[in-house]
């Protein structure tokens, strides 16, 4: 149980991580030259998952001790739980202000690094990969 859940705790460290970096690159013009506390996007994406986080804890849970892999379905349910987070709060978060403020054509190239960066992930190919049943027999 407590591997399993690792797995699904690591794949979701590195989402928050990679939403965060994007959010901020969608921020500022130097994403990189910028300091200041980014918590609020981490609070807002524990507070997404965190349900759907103990439900799967919960069906893990119930998994007889011997057996070798948790079913494909937590792996593909937690997959969906991530990426519509990960896009959900992208968007509130640079798409929720003044108009005026909002520049487009950085928007738009934070969002294509935020997806290739989260379905490139190495934890995030892992749990796709374990998503299907010929990965998890």
């Amino acid at each position: 149980l407590v591997a399993w859940a690792g797995e699904l705790i690591r794949a979701a460290e590195e989402v928050v991580r990679i939403l965060r970096e994007a959010v901020k690159a969608a921020w500022f013009k130097r994403p990189k030259d910028v300091k200041g506390d980014m918590s609020k996007i981490d609070r807002q994406f524990w507070e997404e998952t965190e349900s759907d986080f103990y439900r799967l804890l919960d069906e893990l849970a119930r998994i007889p001790g011997d057996a070798r892999m948790a079913p494909p379905e937590i792996y593909e349910a937690w997959f969906k739980t991530l990426e519509r987070a990960v896009m959900r709060l992208f968007e509130r978060n640079c798409f929720d202000s003044v108009p005026e403020d909002l520049d487009m054509k950085r928007i738009i190239q934070a969002r294509k690094v935020l997806m290739k960066k989260f379905y490139g992930n190495k934890e995030i190919k892992g749990l796709k990969a374990k998503s299907t049943k010929e990965e998890a027999a």
